[in-house]
């Protein structure tokens, strides 16, 4: 059975906390520094182990020619790595993802520049009283620690440079120092050495901000995706859910309720249309007409289907006979359904059982008076369905309602029943109603509402809970006709032999009525 409409009331997903565009953040983005600073940290404890590795051999050189001060160097180095070892665990016992990445990338490079400028002691102190051999050991370790450093440090350009500048820049000063001309040659080769390494540096650090990047990409993508799941989900929920109210509202109404397709094959029937044939819904959905009326009827209504295909609504009253022989008399309309280009693509049917409401009016026709009161009555109104949420929110509203109560589907779906046509019923009143509503029991009741325009109107009415496929009890559909005119004129009949019975009492002669075997 086609639903208009079934996700319009189905919230539109927020944009995913992610970045929305990930290519516009700046370099300083607090998200860009923290993904720098996880990648420094997590290549630490490699960087100190290595580091204490290479001054414990560089000491050993230095101690074999007896170089002054060497332990002391060594010292300081070993205390600069402990220094940085516990930053590293400070930072790792921080948490997921620490606070203020900004402070944690200045302590990192005042870090490397003391681990830096301890590697450039050597060139500066120790270069020029070292024999030839440890020199060149000195140049090859300095040179080596500069170019390992960009695998580890690159991550930050300014990083790298804080560990480079002061290691390398030391042993060139002191090879300028030198008299001999090939130290200044190594020294014009180490600047070039230096400038192609922050090149190298800054081109790595770029990259790896550009991949960081990605990453957010990847990140909002995979929420948007995630967060469009969860709208299908609630989509698909509200389906059910809208599918289950329409089912249970529509095999509760008074009517007999089909669809045919544009091939006149059934897609939609509730039970009462079906028990027109003895049959199951299940059992004659996916049918053609034809198969479920036999020929001889479907030829005689072949004409009607064909015009409602068309696009033509029809209204008619037709007797026919039911599973088991009793004529009914009935009510049909043909409605055509289109598709979202307005073209016919199949027609509802509806079908009113006016079988009983005939007999009674034959019945009542014995008594002119109350004949036609009831007559008229039954002209000037229609039959108020609705149903509401068990806090009594009215979920739907149909054309009778709108005509008993004055309110328009737009002005009543939403609202609560209170807001409405029980706007003037007690407190204690509507207590006794809730509850009723929430026992899950269909129920019988007369009872005195107002219309939009303030006036009071009586109705008769009866209620069948809804329920959920699980058995949750959800609602509960209202039926109610308008008998303002019956009750009035009751009203007024009483009345009238009120009067009648005063103005008898005090007549001023003996009344009375004996009947055939002399009794008062």
């Amino acid at each position: 059975m086609p639903i208009a409409n079934a996700a319009a009331d189905v919230p539109a997903p927020l944009l995913p906390p992610a970045v929305k565009d990930p290519f516009a953040l700046s370099d300083h983005d607090p998200r860009i520094v923290g993904e720098q600073v996880r990648l420094l940290f997590r290549n630490a404890p490699a960087s100190i182990g290595t580091t204490v590795a290479i001054a414990v051999i560089v000491y050993g050189f230095m101690a074999n020619v007896s170089l002054p001060y060497a332990g002391t160097w060594l010292g300081w180095a070993l205390l600069v790595s402990a220094w940085r070892g516990q930053m590293a665990w400070q930072y790792k016992h921080a948490g997921e993802t620490p606070v203020d990445p900004a402070r944690w990338m200045t302590r990192f490079q005042l870090g490397v520049f003391a681990a830096g400028a301890t590697w450039g002691l050597i060139g500066a102190f120790f270069f020029t009283p070292a024999p030839t051999e440890v020199r060149i050991a000195i140049i090859m370790v300095l040179a080596g620690m500069g170019a390992g450093a960009l695998g580890v440090f690159a991550v930050e350009k300014k990083v790298y440079a804080a560990f480079m500048l002061p290691t390398l820049l030391p042993l060139l000063i002191t090879l300028l120092a030198q008299e001999q001309r090939a130290y200044h040659q190594m020294a014009g080769v180490g600047l070039i050495f230096i400038a192609a390494c922050l090149l190298f540096a800054y081109n790595t650090a770029r990259a790896l901000k550009d991949a960081i990047r990605l990453k957010f990409v990847h990140e909002a993508t995979l929420a948007l995706l995630s967060d469009e799941v969860r709208m299908r989900e609630q989509i698909s929920a509200e389906l059910v859910n809208r599918e289950t109210h329409m089912r249970t509202l529509v095999d509760n109404v008074p009517a007999y309720i089909a669809h045919y397709n544009s091939d006149e094959i059934l897609t939609y029937t509730n039970k009462a249309y079906a028990s027109l044939f003895g049959k199951e819904p299940d059992d004659i959905v996916g049918r053609s007409a034809r198969e479920i009326l036999g020929a001889a009827r479907y030829d005689v209504q072949a004409d009607q289907a064909r015009r409602a295909l068309a696009g033509e609504s029809q209204h008619y009253q037709k007797q026919l006979f039911g599973p088991d022989g009793a004529p009914l008399l009935l009510n049909i309309s043909r409605a055509p359904y289109r598709d979202a280009n307005g073209v016919p693509d199949g027609f509802y049917m509806f079908a009113v059982d006016r079988t009983e409401e005939t007999r009674l009016s034959d019945a009542l026709r014995s008594s002119e008076t109350q004949g036609q009161m009831l007559l008229r009555s039954l002209e000037l109104t229609g039959e108020a369905i609705f149903s509401k949420a068990l806090d009594g929110t009215i979920a739907s509203w149909n054309r009778g309602a709108e005509l008993i109560y004055g309110y328009s589907a737009d002005e009543a779906i939403g609202k609560h029943q209170r807001e409405l046509y029980m706007a003037n019923v007690s407190d204690e009143e509507y207590a006794d109603v809730q509850q009723r509503i929430c026992s899950g029991q269909p129920s019988a009741f007369e009872a005195r509402h107002q219309r939009k325009d303030g006036r009071e109107v009586h109705v008769l009415g009866s209620t069948s809970p809804i329920f959920e496929q699980d058995g949750t009890l959800i609602g509960e559909t209202t039926i109610a006709r308008d008998f303002t005119e019956m009750r009035l004129a009751q009203l007024a009949l009483a009345k009238t032999e009120r009067e009648l019975r005063v103005l008898i009492d005090n007549t001023p002669a003996m009344i009375c009525y004996i009947d055939r075997d002399f009794h008062f």
